[in-house]
């Protein structure tokens, strides 16, 4: 039911809206879009239930925002989270008992893969942009854990309902207004990959295990591309031919020198 960049200081500039106020003696203020906002999605959320007719029940899904999380109700929505995956804000929906579906834009936003937009634009997207490697290790029951939520995989949130029924799971965004049928295939794979993978078994990774997780990628992508997908490569070709050059350096520095040590230990 969106909800996402809604402007006050747009609303501030809006006729209908300054009259609306004055006419029922209200300040032009803060709370007081609030009071507004939450008015016009009572509405639309009726209007929704009574298009979808007695005996169905319409659960919307709505953008996260202080708005969601103050006023909406914790049964009647499910909260699409859109916070960078270090805002301890995302730990509020969860202590409400709200159910949640993870979508951080600086680890799971597609269409961050480039520069396009300038000034405010390009400001909301983070400054590293999110490689498959962002994707792949963006735990949402880890970033839960580490805000002091207790851990998904385990424990009951403050509410004392199971966490992991709170969590629907996660989606990767893309808006159309960032591309096209021309880019949509380059932009979404491999990573989308990467991401299915961590929200299909949320592996807790060791260092090699996301050189594990690079291989399979690469093999992954190359089925792609030989069935006629765009996917963007996430390293050159020539990987695909020595893979032990391109793992972590790491990892590799440590894989050479545990064979070393081998070599040089003598049979008992």
């Amino acid at each position: 039911m969106g909800g996402d960049d809604v402007s006050f200081r747009c609303w501030q500039n809006a006729n209908e809206i300054k009259e609306y106020l004055a006419a029922n003696n209200r300040e032009a203020n803060s709370r007081e879009y609030f009071e507004l906002w939450n008015t016009f999605q009572s509405n639309a959320y009726a209007k929704l239930n009574e298009a979808a007719g007695q005996g169905r029940k319409i659960t919307p899904i709505i953008h996260s925002s202080s708005f969601a999380v103050n006023y909406l109700d914790k049964d009647a929505y499910v909260i699409q989270l859109n916070e960078f995956a270090n805002d301890t804000s995302i730990a509020d929906y969860v202590n409400k008992g709200f159910k949640i579906i993870f979508s951080n834009q600086d680890q799971w936003r597609l269409d961050c893969s480039a520069n396009s937009w300038l000034g405010d634009k390009a400001e909301s997207c983070a400054r590293e942009l999110p490689t498959w490697e962002h994707f792949y290790k963006n735990s949402p029951m880890d970033m839960l854990f580490n805000m002091g939520v207790s851990n998904a995989r385990s424990g009951q949130s403050q509410t004392g309902v199971e966490t992991s029924t709170l969590v629907l799971g996660g989606e990767a965004t893309l808006w159309s207004s960032d591309t096209d049928g021309n880019g949509f295939q380059q932009k979404a794979w491999p990573r989308v990959s990467a991401l299915a993978e961590r929200l299909w078994t949320d592996p807790i990774l060791p260092v090699q295990g996301i050189d594990t997780a690079q291989k399979r990628i690469n093999t992954h992508r190359q089925r792609m591309v030989q069935y006629g997908v765009r996917a963007d490569p996430i390293q050159p070709e020539y990987c695909m031919q020595d893979e032990g050059a391109c793992y972590n350096k790491e990892y590799f520095h440590a894989k050479a020198a545990t064979h070393q040590q081998q070599q040089a230990t003598p049979a008992q």
